[in-house]
């Protein structure tokens, strides 16, 4: 074995001295050789010689060496020369400690520098977490026996013991002599140290540790770690099977690693764990959740192993005095990435986190404010009725008050005497904002944070808001959601992005926890993402999503950007076989769907979406797969949502953000049927005006440059017949135009009163009419050209006179649309609505192609209310289909209508309206 004293000896003595392999120095030192090395041959103290036939090694005896042992070198000794028996003696693992005045030869310093003495019996061990790739120490208790020998290094024993009432860990592994092989005896106990039991002095090496993280670090120098995990993992559950008491409970969530937590949940599962939640609260003992420290802690650990934070939200829902019993219990601050941090706002952070995406959960329409002079008052001392599942909270403003003071002073005479201008002073009183209220601990709200430098409210549950007004200093806001993402990101199981290529579970975790994406996942794996082939453009489309503002703030452009970059990378990390990437871009994708309500797959409803070939498979219906790949190459992305009961949602396609079909998958395959046999430039023109056709029926074409401005009232567009547009006078509405078409029922009425700037969208039917005006000088979705309705529309405003940007108000009059009377009929069910005026009819979908018109027109819609007239009633279900109204069984069902339902009918709707196209 080489070390690096050798270098105090001449060069023939270090060759001897590595031939030894640094084995027998005490029988070679007894036989009065040291200082001789020059002048004795190899043949002399060789290993044979020492440790002959006639010697056999030795007597086993009960002597060891716990002092200053260099763990690198006995590491790297069982590591190199594992399977073999290897020539063992315990000084060649010592750390030297040379004394210059024991002797005036190098040479005579050696021996005596193996047996210095120290006072410690524990090692230090540094390794990595393997999971969070943190460094870390552990405390190894190591013993070598004075007896020199062979050592087998393939065949150690183990020992996994946890006895959580005694408070005791201990994880041993030992290193048998090789002559002691057969002394091994597999009848008692096979379970304990790997199937068999030896008195220690049989052993060579034991190396003891009560820290299972480096245990388990260790075990990679052994080449057992899979096998260590397992014994580690089996030994905890165990343990956590028959805790009793809050007490064990403490101990061994303090102590367990983060691999087990990863899989407790399927092992014990979720109502067990709940049941120690319990118990640890129970559990009174100040203290007892304080030292939380880099992601260990009982309760923090015991949160990770839920794996699934809807379930943590759901419990705290069903008690939420419960949720309050264990903040309030909380004490003390522990150290988390650095920064010291106090437990209520650790544990608070992780309630924040876990309740970004439950829809749930109930939302109060209040917004409170930290930093630069705002404040938030939770202090009860003069408010004694605070219920066990409230907090109370207030928000208030430190405002600067400046006042003159005259400079003066008075001399001995009593006599003010000015010294110059009047002095300003200034000083400052808390000023409460509201008067304060009562909210439950899960109540989201929105919270502010002037001091992170961006604005933006941000959803927090009551909690998160009182965890903030009880720190006497001011908290960092985003280190604290921070903190609450880092810890979902291992309940949710983040991690899994590499070592799983099961796309299901990664995208739900992402979708769970939101902006952790910027601080966990993407960070984890960037350098991997950027080498992939389009990850560049992915990464930079999500950080502007998600790191700048988040999908609120995300204009149009941008998601369309974001999904045809994902499709690209997604395709490419399949192709190459990159399951990693492929599976974060699938989990961004999950996301952004489950966040803009693609294809009404929301969180709520569906569990987990499924791709392509995923979900074109098993559903009885044949698809072409080359034409899929076409559609793929091309950005298409094929989705199946499944449901919590496992039963299949729906299926879509999307193309740049919209689903260009959904339904079935006999209806997804005909509603694309003119595309499949499409490709390249053909291909990519028929998926935009695909795409164009449905952001235009859902209202979010944005306005076109030159699209208004290119209507010229004189032109006669193709496919309409002579056409006629009537001047007329309306008493209520004003000057009003009628647009008739020879040999077509459908026609157009708008009127416009100049003197209240109201734009009024009178009767008009589309009937007969082609849909679609194609021959125009610029289309609002290409390929198509401009809707006939709002074609006509636009070119009635003109023929109306109105100048550019005076309409305030749009009326649409005597409503009959059957869409908008079935809305309102719901959102009032729903709501428990008694008053039209209170629906929020510019949700209306039917009110798209009024949006449309305005848009194009310049404006932008600001808000809307529904107004009752004289001739305004009530129709049920049955009088309407009576009148021939077409009232379809789809139709009842969407609006949840029975025959005996009633709908207004005959109502006029007001939109204010602004200019905004300058």
């Amino acid at each position: 074995m080489t070390t690096d004293i050798f270098e105090d000896f001449d060069e023939e003595s270090q060759d001897l001295l590595r031939e030894l392999d640094m084995q027998g120095f005490e029988a070679f030192q007894n036989s009065g050789q040291v200082g001789n090395l020059k002048n004795n041959s190899f043949e002399e103290i060789a290993y044979e010689k020492i440790y002959g036939e006639n010697n056999s090694c030795g007597e086993y005896i009960d002597e060891w060496t716990t002092k200053i042992i260099d763990i690198n070198e006995l590491l790297k000794f069982i590591r190199t020369n594992r399977p073999y028996k290897k020539a063992f003696y315990f000084p060649a693992f010592l750390i030297p400690t040379l004394n210059p005045l024991s002797s005036k030869s190098p040479s005579a310093m050696m021996l005596k520098s193996f047996y210095a003495s120290v006072s410690s019996d524990k090692t230090i061990f540094n390794y990595e977490d393997e999971n969070r790739k943190i460094k870390r120490q552990g405390k190894l208790e190591i013993k070598l026996n004075s007896r020199a020998c062979h050592v087998n290094l393939d065949k150690p024993g183990y020992l996994f013991k946890i006895d959580a009432a005694k408070k005791n860990l201990n994880f041993r592994i030992a290193f048998v002599y090789e002559d002691a092989m057969h002394l091994r005896n597999y009848d008692v106990t096979p379970e304990v140290e790997n199937d068999f039991v030896l008195r220690d002095q049989f052993n060579a090496i034991i190396i003891k540790t009560d820290d299972a993280n480096a245990f388990v670090a260790l075990a990679e120098h052994t080449g057992s770690k899979e096998f260590v995990k397992e014994k580690i993992k089996n030994a905890f559950v165990e343990a956590l099977k028959i805790a009793k008491t809050g007490s064990e409970l403490k101990f061994l969530y303090e102590n367990i690693p983060d691999f087990i937590l990863n899989q407790l949940v399927s092992l014990l599962k979720e109502e067990k764990l709940w049941d120690h939640v319990n118990l640890l609260t129970d559990y009174d003992d100040t203290g007892t959740f304080s030292n939380f420290k880099d992601s260990s802690g009982a309760l923090m650990n015991l949160f990770k192993a839920f794996g699934n934070s809807f379930y943590i939200i759901e419990k705290f829902s069903e008690d939420q005095a419960f949720l309050k019993r264990i903040y309030e219990n909380l004490d003390g601050s522990s150290e988390f990435m650095g920064q010291v941090t106090s437990n209520r706002i650790i544990f608070a952070s992780l309630i924040s986190a876990c309740c970004v995406y439950d829809n749930r959960l109930k939302r109060i329409d209040k917004t409170f404010y930290y930093g630069k002079g705002y404040k938030i008052d939770s202090d009860i001392s003069w408010f004694s009725d605070e219920k066990e599942d409230e907090f109370y909270l207030k928000q208030q403003k430190i405002v600067e008050h400046t006042y003159q003071q005259p400079n003066t002073e008075t001399d001995e005479f009593g006599v003010t005497i000015s010294l110059g201008p009047d002095l300003e002073k200034s000083y400052s009183e808390t000023v409460d904002q509201d008067k304060g209220r009562m909210y439950h601990p899960l109540d989201m709200v929105s919270l502010v944070d002037y001091s992170s430098g961006i604005d933006i409210p941000i959803s927090v549950p009551i909690v998160f808001v009182k965890a903030l007004a009880g720190e006497k200093e001011r908290q960092d806001v985003e280190l604290a959601i921070r903190i609450g993402f880092d810890t979902v990101a291992i309940i949710a199981g983040v991690i899994v992005m590499a070592t799983t290529a099961n796309p299901g579970v990664f995208a739900l975790a992402l979708a769970d926890v939101v902006l952790a994406t910027g601080d966990v996942a993407i960070n984890t794996s960037r350098n991997e993402i950027l080498e992939t082939p389009g990850g560049a453009e992915f990464l930079e489309t999500w950080e502007q999503i998600y790191v700048v503002g988040g999908i609120i703030t995300a204009g149009p452009a941008l998601i369309q950007s974001f999904f045809k970059a994902g499709a690209g990378l997604l395709r490419t990390a399949n192709a190459i076989k990159n399951f990693k990437v492929a599976n974060f871009a699938r989990a961004c994708i999950t996301k952004v769907i489950f966040e803009i309500n693609i294809a009404n797959f929301t969180q709520n409803t569906v569990k987990e979406i499924l791709y392509a070939e995923e979900a074109l498979a098993n559903t009885g219906i044949k698809f072409n797969i080359r034409a899929v790949a076409r559609f793929q190459e091309k950005g298409v992305l094929f989705i199946k949502g499944i449901g919590h009961d496992g039963k299949v949602q729906g299926l879509a396609a999307l193309y740049k953000g919209e689903v260009i079909a959904q339904g079935t998958a006999k209806e997804i395959r005909n509603s694309l049927k003119e595309l499949w046999s499409a490709e390249g430039k053909a291909l990519e023109n028929g998926l935009d005006i695909l795409e164009q056709t449905v952001k235009y029926e859902n209202g979010r074409i944005g306005y076109v440059d030159g699209l208004f401005d290119g209507i010229n009232v004189n032109h006669k567009p193709a496919g309409f017949n002579a056409i006629e547009d009537v001047e007329s006078i309306h008493p209520i509405y004003g000057k009003g135009i009628i647009t008739k078409f020879q040999n077509f029922t459908g026609y157009f009425y708008r009127n416009y009163d100049q003197t209240k700037k109201i734009f009024t969208f009178n009767h008009g039917f589309i009937e007969d009419l082609p849909k679609w005006v194609t021959d125009v000088r610029v289309a609002l979705v290409k390929g198509k050209g401009i809707p006939t309705q709002a074609y006509f529309t636009l070119r009635q405003m003109k023929l109306l006179g109105i100048t550019k940007g005076e309409i305030k108000l749009v009326k649409m009059a005597q409503i009959q649309n059957l869409e908008t009377m079935g809305y309102i009929h719901k959102a009032m069910k729903e709501k428990g609505l008694t008053r039209l005026a209170d629906v929020d009819i510019l949700a209306a979908p039917s009110n798209e192609y009024m949006k449309t018109v305005m848009t194009q027109a310049g404006y932008e819609t600001i808000s809307g209310k529904i107004i009752k007239t004289d001739v305004t009633t009530k129709l049920s279900i049955r009088r309407l289909k009576s009148e021939g109204f077409p009232i379809t069984k789809e139709f009842m069902k969407k609006y949840d209508l029975s025959d005996n339902s009633e709908l207004f009918i005959d109502f006029n709707i007001e939109v204010n309206v602004k200019y905004i196209k300058r």
